[in-house]
């Protein structure tokens, strides 16, 4: 039997440690280990001290017996059979002061059996989707020890940084396990910046003033959603900020106000008639731009049961209520506004808005109170679309992970995908 030559199994298993010496007699061999077969190695650890870690001179060392270690290494097979390296490390003994030691390398800590390059795997496959339990099958190793290895690895991440803020921020919350988490982000790179346990006013007043005073006057802007308690605390703490409130939360609001309307409009309508069909299924035609609406083309519409354009559909619903139909038209000239980034136009739906006793009259209540930040929705080209990608993705991790108890374990899950180190 022909066995493959020490430089081949080293770079094969990936050990550059020279002072490593595979078995040329039987450097590999196939048993079984924990129930599994195993592709197992077989080498010697020796050192090249020659001087004493305990005084420091120089002299002879005596070999004083060995210590076999069986260690984890990386799959190297397509079959994802486990690997192992029996290592038989040499203790010596120093003549001069009797002290002992064993030779020691790089490729695996003190005191581990898991050795480095299985560290850096695992946290590379961390980075990715992926559930605890799948990377400690990927690698034969427990859970409880795949979630080790990336507290000890990576627990400078979860060091909180307060030397840098970026011109322009992006803030909102999340539901992380039992509560609803803080999550800030930079507007322009996207990069995450930190996501703090709590979305408490005092929490977040503790957090940045920590910043020193430099970094908060260089921040200019600050896109947050319709939360008041946000917009009124950060004049405080950055004083020359601009506060932007996100394009999509302004029409959202508009919108959840006319869906109640046409709500309670199809209510009062009887169940079979074409008029309560319409306001049911085509419910998205009324929130869409009416500039954006069919006027010629005929479709065939099943709620109604007939060809007709987008334009008479819409038509016919106003039609049923005056007071809906003005909340119609006051939802579009704020959606037109907006997406024009027009302020004089979205300025004049505002101004000219008459009360309609209904969702609609605290909407804009609401708007009004934060106006000038309504106008630099419409000046700035920064939105809170970026964070709320990094929500989405946030769910998915507690999705594929059915959830965390330990919310520590949750944000360095988040800094690692969100390559945060």
């Amino acid at each position: 039997m022909m066995f493959p030559t020490t430089d081949s199994t080293e770079n094969v298993l990936g050990i550059k440690d020279r002072n490593i010496k595979f078995d040329e007699n039987l450097p590999f061999e196939t048993k079984k280990i924990k129930d599994e077969r195993a592709a197992v190695y077989h080498a010697k650890l020796e050192s090249q001290e020659t001087r004493c870690v305990n005084c420091g001179f120089e002299g002879s060392l005596i070999k004083y017996g060995t210590k076999t270690c069986r260690l984890k290494l990386p799959n190297v097979t397509a079959t994802r059979q486990p690997v192992y390296l029996e290592l038989k490390k040499q203790h010596y003994l120093w003549k001069q002061c009797r002290t002992t030691f064993m030779a020691k390398t790089e490729v695996v800590a003190a005191h581990c059996s898991i050795t480095r390059p299985v560290h850096w795997a695992i946290t590379l496959d961390a980075r990715t989707n992926t559930s605890l339990k799948t990377i400690a099958q990927r690698y034969h190793i427990s859970s409880a020890s795949v979630q080790r290895i990336l507290i000890q690895d990576n627990a400078y991440s979860l060091q909180e940084k307060r030397n840098y803020l970026p011109e322009h921020l992006c803030f909102d919350e999340f539901k992380a396990t039992d509560t609803y988490s803080f999550i800030w982000m930079d507007a322009q790179s996207h990069a995450l910046g930190a996501v703090l346990p709590s979305r408490r006013i005092a929490t977040l007043k503790d957090y940045f003033l920590g910043f020193p005073l430099a970094e908060r006057l260089k921040v200019k802007s600050i896109v947050v959603d319709l939360n008041a308690a946000y917009i009124n605390f950060i004049p405080a703490v950055f004083p020359n900020v601009q506060i932007i409130i996100d394009r999509f939360h302004i029409i959202n609001m508009a919108n959840r106000a006319l869906n109640t309307c046409r709500k309670r409009l199809m209510k009062q309508q009887k169940r079979s008639s074409r008029e309560y069909k319409l306001l049911k299924s085509n419910w998205r035609i009324f929130l869409r731009d009416a500039k954006t609406l069919e006027a010629k083309k005929l479709s065939y519409h099943p709620a109604v049961g007939y060809y007709d354009t987008d334009v008479n559909l819409v038509h016919l619903a106003l039609s049923l209520d005056e007071t809906f139909k003005q909340t119609y038209e006051v939802y579009q000239g704020i959606y037109s506004a907006v997406h024009d980034r027009d302020a004089k136009a979205l300025k004049a739906v505002l101004n000219n808005y008459r009360p309609l006793h209904n969702e609609m009259d605290t909407t804009i209540r609401s708007l009004k109170i934060h106006w000038q930040a309504l106008l630099n929705s419409c000046r700035y080209d920064y939105s809170n679309g970026p964070i709320e990608g990094a929500n989405y993705k946030i769910k998915e991790i507690k999705r594929t992970s059915y959830g965390f108890r330990n919310q520590r374990n949750f944000k360095l899950r988040i800094y690692l995908q969100f390559a945060h180190i």
